[in-house]
């Protein structure tokens, strides 16, 4: 076939676009989100693969024969997308609308599958060393940020990069643009084994030439990703990031099979499953009070939030790929290697299943057919291509203005600019309304101006009255729109019983809400022991303190190390005049709070107080008992004595034959 100068054209600028991308998405983020590195990847992406299917479908118009690529084994990749779009559409609007902002798995792997579909419309696949070319030069960059970072002193760290008005902050010699610090880790080591492969073969090619061109630059990266894979290696090892571990991820994920077998909780609602799926022993973790949102690797994530089927999916895409692997020479198969091992041992992120992916299709067995279409298919594809284009990029944009907003709304927060940040929120959630991290905030910003106006108290005038009421109702119906949104959130839940117990002194009935909102979050989170003692916090102000002790009571029963419920419900019992079982609690609490630390000698002087007190009661008591009588006889029978009365036969008491009930064992 014979190629026309726009096919050629039209193949080229595709060509380049993905060449721009594997360049630059390691190294791309975007400040002007609340998740600059995982949302800015998303936006990215997305873009890239929108402009990518806009090129493509325009170029049937060229031509009635077309070239079209695909990979042999890929069906089972496509089958999980499928499933996962199946939970994704019956799940809620709040979550469907998250999950395509907010890094998940399943978002990962419909970019990066859609990429890879454009990746094989190109010739890029033939030319595989420029594609880990782009890649490497991304690493090499980083390396040498990585580098940089380490070597500047921690004083001169937050780096404000345009000016403290500006999003950009890099808080610490671990920022990257890749994320997390195992993320870093996992990408340069993958880089480093791919050219250390390299440089062997090609020391052993050469007898040892080593001022052979190409063997120079092989070492010479090598080296730069050695040392970047040491000081990341280094510098995460005393961090000791905070991950969950196989244990809960393994219960979180069998209990959702329980009661999600099909389609799993959800793309993007690990957390949720985790707040209530995880085992109780999981307290007695040094990360107890966190709310985690990926579990230990990619398996249990998937497994959880697309389901049984989904994993058994991902597997048999892997098992072909392992079988691809064997027949997969030299160096790309050291880095896939590599990845399918870091996938089972660490939580993968979004540019780590891009990676994942870009190799898979590398290594792949890849096809192209050329086919005729006729007049009326090829304009329904083109036609088709742009309305997707079209669609996709309004909700992007629309998705992109609205973090902007909202970007700005917390920068307007740290600068202590109240009514900046609320307008901001304002426009933020006009633009996307289903987005509860927006609600949320604004329910917070809302309550904090009626605070503020509360605290000046008598010098309120109407207007400003009216403006309290205002901002009151406005909390509420944010936090509420937020349970609404996603109602077996528990964040939500938390957010809308701290609402109302804010306005508790300020709504009528308010306390009564709160306590439901409470009750609620304790049935979607039923292990947290935070939440009861926030409930008993509320009984306790409202002077319930028999009700208090018994929500503290019961978060001592989840968590005996919980110094602050020990310490609480020593108070509940004293409000009771229960003295004696509150110094008891009272004991247990200052045994777990730290020596030494002003914790520790505000209860330890509370608790000699009261031992004092509760010495006082005792010997009060044994006064009073020894001024009573000590011994006394049986109580005689009533005197003078009399005969005996005989009842007649009518008057006699009648008993009953029925027997009676046996006791309850």
């Amino acid at each position: 076939m014979i190629l026309t100068k726009k096919k050629i054209l039209s193949r080229r600028v595709l060509t380049l676009i993905l060449e721009v991308a594997i360049l630059l998405l390691p190294l791309f983020f975007w400040p002007w989100s609340r998740q600059p590195i995982s949302g800015g990847k998303i936006i990215f992406l997305a873009f890239v693969d929108l402009l990518g299917l806009l090129v493509w479908g325009l170029g049937f118009l060229e031509s009635r024969q077309q070239r079209l690529g695909f990979y042999r084994q890929s069906r089972w990749l496509v089958f999980l997308i499928a499933w996962g779009l199946v939970g994704w559409i019956f799940s809620s609007s709040g979550i469907r609308v998250r999950s395509l902002l907010e890094g998940n798995p399943w978002l990962f792997l419909l970019l990066s599958a859609v990429f890879g579909f454009l990746l094989a419309q190109t010739d890029l696949l033939k030319a595989k060393e420029k594609i880990i070319n782009l890649v490497s030069f991304a690493g090499l960059f980083l390396v040498m940020l990585a580098i940089g970072l380490f070597l500047l002193p921690l004083s001169r760290y937050p780096l404000h990069i345009f000016g403290k008005a500006h999003p950009l902050v890099i808080g610490g010699p671990l920022w990257s643009p890749l994320g997390s610090s195992l993320t870093w880790l996992i990408f340069i080591g993958a880089l480093f084994l791919f050219w250390l492969y390299k440089a062997v073969i090609f020391i052993r090619k050469e007898n040892h030439r080593f001022l052979y061109k190409p063997a120079l630059l092989t070492l010479a990266l090598t080296f730069v990703f050695f040392v970047g894979l040491g000081i990341v290696g280094y510098q995460t090892y005393h961090q000791r990031p905070q991950i969950l571990g196989f244990a809960p991820s393994w219960s979180v994920a069998v209990e959702s099979l329980k009661n999600k077998p099909l389609f799993g909780v959800g793309p993007a609602n690990f957390l949720n499953a985790f707040a209530a799926y995880r085992p109780l022993s999981f307290n007695k973790n040094a990360n107890w009070a966190l709310l985690f949102n990926s579990p230990a690797n990619l398996w249990f994530h998937i497994w959880t939030e697309i389901g049984l089927a989904g994993l058994i999916f991902w597997a048999l895409f892997l098992i072909g790929v392992i079988r691809q692997l064997k027949k997969t020479k030299g160096s790309l198969a050291w880095l896939l290697g590599f990845l399918l091992i870091a996938e089972l041992l660490l939580p993968f992120s979004g540019i780590l299943i891009w990676l994942l992916l870009l190799a898979v299709f590398l290594a792949l067995p890849y096809a192209e057919k050329e086919i005729k279409f006729p007049d009326w298919a090829r304009q329904l594809i083109a036609a088709s291509a742009t309305l997707l284009v079209v669609i996709g990029g309004f909700f992007l944009v629309r998705g992109a203005l609205a973090e902007y907003w909202f970007v700005h709304s917390l920068m307007a927060i740290n600068e202590n600019n109240g009514i900046a940040a609320y307008r901001l929120q304002y426009k933020a959630v006009r633009l996307n309304r289903f987005m509860l991290s927006y609600r949320l905030a604004s329910s917070q910003t809302n309550l904090a101006l009626a605070s503020m106006l509360v605290r000046r108290g008598k010098k309120l005038t109407d207007k400003e009255k009216k403006t309290l009421s205002g901002l009151a109702q406005g909390a509420i119906s944010e936090a509420k729109a937020g349970v609404a949104i996603e109602p077996k959130n528990i964040i939500a839940w938390r957010n809308l019983a701290h609402t109302y117990q804010r306005l508790i002194n300020l709504i009528k009935g308010a306390d009564n809400w709160s306590i439901a909102a409470y009750q609620q979050a304790i049935s979607l989170d039923p292990f947290n022991p935070n939440l009861r003692t926030s409930l008993g916090s509320i009984y306790y102000g409202l002077g319930k303190y028999d009700q208090a002790a018994r929500a503290f009571e019961a978060a001592v029963n989840l968590k005996p190390d919980y110094a602050n419920a020990w310490y609480s419900w020593a108070w509940s019992l004293k409000k009771q005049n229960k003295l004696a079982p509150a110094v008891a609690k009272l004991q247990q609490a200052v045994q777990l709070v730290k020596i030494g630390s002003p914790d520790y000698k505000k209860a330890k002087k509370e608790l000699e107080k009261w031992q004092k007190a509760l010495g006082k009661q005792v010997k009060q008591q044994t006064k009073s008992a020894a001024k009573t009588k000590q011994l006394s006889l049986p109580t005689p029978i009533p005197s003078p004595k009399i005969t005996p009365i005989q009842l007649s036969k009518e008057a006699a008491p009648q008993i009953s034959v029925t027997p009676s009930p046996s006791p309850v064992k």
